[in-house]
Parts: structure tokens; sequence; C-alpha cells
């Protein structure tokens, strides 16, 4: 563990989750990142589970502190309950100011948008305090919140001293309730270790053409959208087939398998099972598709892209900045739209030269945006200034 510089701000990052999902996976690697620059990280998670490991080596204080969400994609709750909640919040913080003042934080640092209480112990101990928001909320995970999206968003202005958005789709959602001097966007440095470039020998024509989808299976992510598409690619004569990776909401999961029985495409169509190495499939694959309906940065994008595998993505948010309006660096659809996706899979499968020329363009686009250093010292910059404000 790298020694803590004296000279940085003392930073307490407050965690959304026990689990690494995508903006959690972020969060690590931006502690990563500080830590490599010698910050002190004072880490809190709402309880010991498996991201407790992720965080440990860059943590110089561990701790557990319940922290409740204010938001959720189930109905609101009543009245009474969400007051009740409210009296957790401040009991939580509490807790946590306890922690601050023992281990002389300066900073907060809330990630995600679904959780109040660190911004609130930050005010509460009269401590600075930074928003990182990784989402939309309603429009990408169906999130409610319990106490209003306008107040909430409006409180998240009023506690924080700054926000951080990881893509200007988001950066621009939040102009409406937070001023553009309080908010910056910084791409989330997707750490990983770094291949090959693409080559022509990558895309040789061979006689099958393997897609993947990675990601949580669930409607907000499309995945039947790239099954109809691939049944329209095979119906044309082209011997596609399509890995769907990731864990998987069973409803929607079924849903995807009532249609591959219907339409006899079982043959062509896997869902991965668990995998530590996330990327190996992606390595393996010719196309890399992304059917979010709304991607407030889009992750496995990024990832695909640093892979040198050419990406078809919605033409929405976080997916069209990073792929690009005039799609130098990937194909795009509207989501919805089977045939277009079907018609994107087509054209790469008809150019190899189209592939390897989108594919090298995301590849060094992804490296030099996305990228461990260049995200650190993007964040260090803004809690220095904030920290002498």
């Amino acid at each position: 563990m790298i020694a803590p510089d004296p000279s940085k701000p003392v930073v307490a990052l407050i965690l959304n989750s026990k689990y690494p999902g995508g903006s959690e996976l972020a969060l690590v690697e931006t502690a990563r990142g500080l830590h490599n620059l010698g910050y002190n990280l004072q880490i809190i998670l709402p309880e010991d589970g498996p991201l407790t490991a992720y965080m440990k080596p860059y943590a110089t204080g561990l701790h557990f502190v319940n922290n409740n969400w204010w938001a959720s994609g189930k109905p609101i709750m009543s009245l009474l309950r969400r007051l009740w909640f409210i009296k957790g919040y401040y009991k939580a913080a509490e807790q946590m100011v306890k922690i601050f003042m023992a281990e002389n934080v300066s900073i907060v640092l809330t990630n995600s948008v679904v959780i109040p209480t660190g911004a609130v112990a930050a005010k509460m101990a009269k401590l600075k305090h930074v928003w990182y928001l990784h989402e939309f909320g309603k429009e990408d995970h169906g999130f409610e919140f319990w106490y209003g999206q306008k107040r909430s968003f409006k409180l998240i202005n009023t506690l924080s001293d700054h926000c951080i958005a990881n893509s200007d789709a988001v950066n621009n959602y939040f102009g409406e309730y937070v001023p553009a001097i309080k908010r910056s966007k910084i791409y989330y440095a997707i750490d990983m270790a770094k291949g090959m470039a693409p080559t022509a020998t990558q895309f040789a024509p061979k006689d099958r053409l393997d897609c993947i989808v990675t990601g949580r299976v669930a409607p907000g992510k499309g995945q039947l959208e790239a099954v109809m598409a691939i049944q329209q690619v095979r119906a044309k004569g082209i011997n596609a087939y399509l890995n769907l990776q990731g864990t998987a909401d069973e409803t929607y999961k079924n849903q995807i398998l009532a249609y591959m029985a219907d339409h006899q495409l079982e043959p062509y169509i896997n869902f991965l099972p668990y995998n530590p190495d996330p990327h190996k499939a992606v390595r393996e694959a010719d196309i890399a598709l992304v059917c979010s309906r709304l991607e407030a940065f889009g992750r496995v994008t990024v990832e695909a892209m640093k892979l040198g595998i050419p990406v078809v993505a919605t033409a929405t948010a976080g997916s069209l900045e990073i792929i690009g309006k005039d799609q130098t660096r990937g194909l795009l659809y509207n989501p919805g739209d089977m045939s277009a996706l079907a018609d994107c899979i087509m054209q790469y499968n008809q150019s190899p030269e189209l592939r390897l020329r989108l594919a090298t363009e995301a590849y060094q686009w992804a490296w030099q945006h996305c990228n461990l250093d260049t995200h650190a010292q993007q964040i260090d910059a803004i809690l220095q200034k904030v920290a002498h404000n």
C-alpha cells in the first residue's frame, strides 16, 4: 500500500452497495487512482460483502455503516414509512460523522444518486461534499425517488460543493438542478490490461459471425432486440451466433427463451454463465452489441472498444456520445429498430475494412480518454479545488 500524502485532503468515499456493479466498479477505479496519488481514503460500505475485497487494497480505513437508499424501482412506499426512513438517514449520518471526526476527513464523496446519507453527514460535520452522478435515475433504471425527483435533485445541489458526471449526457441532464460552475464531466477509467490494436488479420473472412451482448439481462438492456436482429441476419443467409453474458432478470430471460423456442433459435443463442474474466468472451467475439435504451455512460461499450472489438450501439445518451454522432467509432441504430440493428451487423459482416477502420478509431479514442491516469488526475483536480475553496 502506498503511504498517504499528508498534503492531500483526507477523503471519505460513501458506497451505495456491497456488490460490484457498474457504478461501484467505477468508484473502485477512482479509489485505485487516488490511492496511487497518495490519498488517505476512508471507505464506507453499507455492509461487508463482495465489494469489500475490491476496495480493501486502496483503503487507509475501511468502515461499514448501513445507509439506506432514497429511491427504488418499486412503487413508492407509504408516507409514514418514508418519514420513518428519514430518521434512519440521520442515525446513519451520525455514525458517519464519528468516523469523519476520528479520521480527520475533510471531503466526503457520495457514489450514485440513490443514497443521501453521506451528503447529510457531510453537512452535519460541516465538511465539503462531492456527489458522483452515475445515472439519470428514472429514465435508465426506473428509479422512483421517494421524496420526489425534483426535490431530491435540488437537494443534491444544496448538499454538494461539486458534482461529477460520468458523461456529457448526465452532466447536461442535471443542468436543470445544479449550476454549471458546480458540475464536471469525467469519463470512467475502465482500467484493464492493454492488448494489441486491431489488425486486418483479426477481421479476415470466416464461416461464422459471433456477436455478444454483455451486461445484466434485463428489459432496459435490450437483449431481446439482439435476438430478433440475429434472426433477421440468419434469414439473410449469414451464419450468425449470439452470446448473452450477464446475470439475468428471470422473467425477461424466460421471455427471450420463449422467443428463441418459437423461432428455432436455440442452437444459435447462448446464455453465458459467470466468468471471473468477463472480457474473455468479448475478446472472442466479432461484434459487440449494446442495445440498452439509455446508457448514462456505457462501460461495456468502452470495454469492447479497448479490446479492439467493433461495436453496434443505440443512438442515445452515453452510447451516442462514446461512438460519436458521425459513427466514426462504431455503428448506431435507434433502440427498438431490430431491422436497423440487423442492417448494422450485416454492414460489418460484408466489410472487413469497415470493421477494421471503426475498431481502430474506437480503440485509440477509448485508450486516450478512458484511462486510470487521466481519470485520477481529473478527480484530483476537483478535490483540490473543493478543498481550497
